[in-house]
């Protein structure tokens, strides 16, 4: 086991090596058949592998000079006649151009589709371990937080859909941002820019879903650098965000077209299908050799094996707990005091109260009392929820004395990181929340399946699991920096839990050429 003075001298490359080391493992025995046999299943892996060669195959011709061909690209081969038939699915283009020296080599799409796949998760690892390095300055802590989100138990029922495994824009455009706000310089935001984009073009999923959590993320950085009122950032955020739209909005042109002649909105009861259960936090796909046979609540149900690994969870919860006594310490440290702080006390007491209730809500359905004949119920989570931010925000408004407690602590973003987790959750319950297929209210997704355009052609609100996994994993390096902290047994624990983390994920047999008769539900 190497000590902490080693851990420190760890770079990116080596964290590369790393998860490459951790990916090949994972997924053998693939690595030994690459050129030969698709990861997973031969219904989307198959037809993804096919869209990434239509695509490199695209810009091979306008690299020889053929722009017809390249201008074709969305007029793919397929439902014939219809125009622009390549926007009925995602188009993997950032995927594509990921393997493009090695399609133009070897012209083998079974070979350049299982590269791309082994990609997402070193990329994932790497991307993490850049943030929670950066946010920790801790390299044990990051390359946990990296193994806990790239190797997370939920990508095993996501194997066979490429788009939701390219998750690592998310941490790298997290990073770019972070970056930003420490140095100030305009390189990072550019970066963040392009792997925003990056992500944008990777799915529509994660378009629609992590977009408001890249504004929540900014707004937080701004307040707490007490750069609200600043013109430069809000100039330099407001130019990344143009920038986003821009180089995204041309991609979008052609769904949007399809959109409004073929496609349109999805079927509200399709969305309720596909959401996830409260009880899918703590089901695993069956294919997980450690917890397949344990954590079978919502087995059977559609997408729906959404539990983020053990390692992550204990981790995370560490972290809250540590903020919360640090964020104690530096109130009772306080020197500046006024009646405001009692006020902002109470209503922060309220607040917390709040949110104790709504994560029972959603944790139990808001059961209270359930026997024959006799049922109590709490539904009012989405009322519960919006009275707890208030709460919140006012006691945070009115008191400058429990500013400084909860943003000046060393693991101030582990609570922010674990509200954001549970936002994602309570989104990932889709517009009808249920505990155990038994509905207990309307949910916050429904008010983005009314107001926000592009929500209602989106199919699978539990994909929002990914998200969950990210935060999880942001706050759960937190915890792990204080415990390599300690010293060398420290980062020794904290490197045997990044094994831990990346080994209770493992399938018990990593399928390739799967037979779409016995393959999963294909979304």
């Amino acid at each position: 086991m190497p000590t902490a003075r080693a851990t420190r001298r760890l770079t990116a490359w080596h964290a590369a090596a790393i998860y490459t080391a951790a990916a090949v493992a994972w997924t053998w025995p693939l690595p030994r058949v690459m050129s030969e046999a698709i990861a997973s299943d031969l219904g989307d892996p198959a037809f993804v592998a096919w869209v990434m060669g239509w695509v490199n195959d695209s810009v091979l011709a306008l690299a020889r000079g053929d722009g017809a061909r390249f201008l074709a690209m969305w007029d793919a081969p397929i439902f014939y006649p219809a125009p622009l038939a390549l926007a009925f699915s995602e188009h993997f283009i950032p995927q594509a151009l990921l393997v493009l020296p090695l399609h133009a080599a070897t012209g083998n799409i079974v070979l350049c589709y299982n590269v791309a796949l082994l990609a997402t998760f070193v990329l994932s690892g790497v991307g993490m371990f850049l943030l929670a390095r950066e946010l920790t300055g801790n390299t044990a802590a990051a390359l946990l937080a990296g193994a806990a989100f790239a190797f997370t138990p939920y990508r095993v029922d996501q194997l066979s859909h490429m788009q939701i495994l390219s998750s690592q824009w998310m941490p790298l455009a997290l990073y770019g941002l972070r970056r930003y706000f420490t140095t100030g310089g305009a390189r990072p935001l550019v970066w963040a820019t392009l792997a925003l984009v990056a992500l944008n073009l990777s799915t529509g999923y994660y378009l629609f879903f992590f977009m408001p959590f890249v504004v929540a993320y900014v707004l937080g950085e701004m307040w707490a650098r007490g750069r609200l009122a600043d013109a430069r950032t809000w100039r330099d955020v407001s130019a990344a965000g143009a920038g986003t739209l821009l180089l995204t909005m041309p991609f979008l042109l052609p769904y949007l077209a399809v959109r409004l002649d073929v496609v349109g909105q999805r079927p509200y009861d399709e969305i309720v299908t596909f959401s996830a259960d409260v009880l899918a936090y703590v089901t695993a796909s069956e294919f997980v050799a450690v917890w397949g046979s344990t954590l079978t609540a919502m087995r059977g149900t559609a997408e729906n094996a959404t539990f983020p690994g053990l390692t992550v969870a204990l981790f995370a919860a560490a972290a809250l707990v540590r903020a919360g006594l640090q964020a104690g310490a530096r109130w009772r440290q306080a020197v500046d005091r006024s009646w405001r702080d009692g006020a902002g006390l109470v209503f922060i007491g309220f607040g917390l109260v709040l949110t104790a209730v709504a994560v029972w809500i959603a944790a139990t359905g808001g059961r209270i009392v359930d026997m024959p004949g006799v049922e109590v119920r709490l539904r009012n989570f989405p009322r519960v929820t919006l009275y707890a931010a208030a709460s919140c925000v006012l006691a945070l408004a009115l008191s400058r004395r429990l500013r400084h407690a909860l943003t000046g602590a060393r693991g101030a973003l582990a609570g922010p990181a674990l509200v954001a987790a549970f936002a994602a959750f309570a989104l990932s319950l889709g517009p009808r929340m249920e505990w155990m297929d038994r509905f207990f209210a309307h949910g916050p997704y429904a008010v983005l399946l009314k107001f926000v355009p592009g929500f209602d052609g989106l199919r699978v609100p539990s994909r929002f699991a990914m998200i969950v996994v990210l935060w999880l994993a942001v706050a759960a390096a937190y915890a792990a920096a204080a415990l390599a902290r300690r010293g060398r047994w420290g980062t020794i624990a904290v490197l045997a839990a990044a094994v831990v983390a990346v080994a209770e994920s493992r399938p018990v047999r990593f399928e390739v050429d799967q037979p779409i008769s016995v393959a999963k539900d294909h979304a």
